[in-house]
C-alpha cells in the first residue's frame, strides 16, 4: 500500500524545529497551550537541578519571526532558530530576537 504524506501544519514544523535545536544544544523544551502554543527552552543545572529559562517561542512566531531571549546563554540557539524560521516560513521577512533579561 502506498500512502501520501500530508503536509505538516506550521505548528508541527515549528515544534520540530524547536525540539531539534534544543536537543542539539542539550537543552529541554516545555510546551504549554494547544491552540496557541508556547515553547520554553530551558537549561537544567545537573547538580542543583535548577531550571533557567533561556528562550521562549510562541506559535505566532511562524508569521512574526519573534523570539524572546531571557539569558545570554541562549543566544546561539536563538540565532539558529531565527535562521530556521526565515528559511522554513517564507512569510517571515526577518526573524527578531527580543531580549528580556528580567524574567
Amino acid at each position: 500500500m502506498v500512502r501520501t504524506a500530508q503536509p505538516q501544519s506550521d505548528n508541527d514544523r515549528l515544534a520540530e524545529i524547536v525540539g531539534r535545536l534544543a536537543a542539539k544544544h542539550g537543552l529541554e523544551v516545555y510546551k504549554t497551550g494547544w491552540a496557541r502554543s508556547t515553547y520554553d527552552i530551558n537549561a537544567r543545572d545537573p547538580r542543583s537541578r535548577d531550571i533557567r529559562l533561556l528562550v521562549r517561542v510562541e506559535s505566532f512566531a511562524t508569521t512574526s519571526g519573534e523570539i524572546r531571549l531571557f539569558s545570554p546563554e541562549g543566544r546561539a540557539l536563538a540565532v539558529e532558530l531565527g535562521a530556521e524560521l526565515e528559511k522554513t516560513f517564507p512569510q517571515i521577512g526577518e526573524a527578531v530576537i527580543i531580549e528580556n533579561p528580567k524574567a
